[in-house]
């Protein structure tokens, strides 16, 4: 399987603090993305951030619940995150 490079995007993760979620951000990160994870969990997300940025990766661990649209919007619109950019 051929591996994408993903350098300099960003790749929005959802339940990052759990185990897929934990998995797809590291992959995602390996691949060179930035990483914003996103988790009900606060410090599980941001515990996971950390340790990429540990690792050289650029990632911010997000308090998030996105079966709300209003935190979505929030987090998103209101709050004005330039994602990484």
């Amino acid at each position: 399987m051929t591996q994408r490079d993903f350098a300099g995007k960003v790749v929005v993760i959802t339940g990052a603090a759990g185990g897929l979620g934990r998995a797809l951000a590291r992959s995602f990160a390996a691949a060179g993305a930035h990483i914003a994870a996103l988790d009900c969990d606060a410090p599980g997300a941001e515990a996971l951030a950390a340790e990429l940025r540990n690792a050289g990766r650029q990632a911010l661990g997000l308090d998030c619940d996105v079966s709300d649209v209003a935190a979505c919007l929030y987090l998103f619109r209101d709050r004005g995150y330039a994602l990484l950019a």
